[in-house]
């Protein structure tokens, strides 16, 4: 029941990120609020389709809405997207080196080891 939970909680950040209660996101779809509260505590799981209408109107990924990622882009948004902060992307991955899963101190150290190098190649070249 953990990927429950990770759904659960996930739906719970995004309702209340819109500032709805559990009557009004269950009304929004047709649900009893006992509903949406048996979600948000991982009693029970929504169909797919159920998922999907979740995923859509919160304007975010399944995957994320799961619990399996921290990226909240669809794939059609993050296929668009060209341009990437350098310290949102690090913060927002998990980034492996040598199969070893970075911590967060070890993303940060990196980051910052990355702007430095960045800042003395650009006044290199002037």
């Amino acid at each position: 029941m953990a990927a429950g939970m990770d759904f659960g909680r996930r739906l719970k950040a995004l309702r209340k990120e819109k500032s709805l209660q559990q009557r009004e996101l269950a009304t929004l779809f047709n649900l009893s609020p006992s509903a949406i509260g048996g979600y948000e505590r991982g009693l029970r799981e929504p169909e797919l389709q159920q998922l999907a209408s979740f995923a859509g109107f919160f304007d975010v990924s399944l995957d994320y809405l799961l619990g399996r990622t921290e990226e909240r882009r669809t794939a059609d948004k993050f296929a668009f997207t060209q341009e990437y902060e350098y310290f949102d992307f690090m913060h927002s991955h998990t980034i492996t080196m040598n199969g070893q899963v970075l911590s967060e101190d070890d993303k940060r150290r990196l980051c910052d080891m990355a702007v430095g190098f960045f800042w003395m190649h650009l006044q290199e070249r002037r």
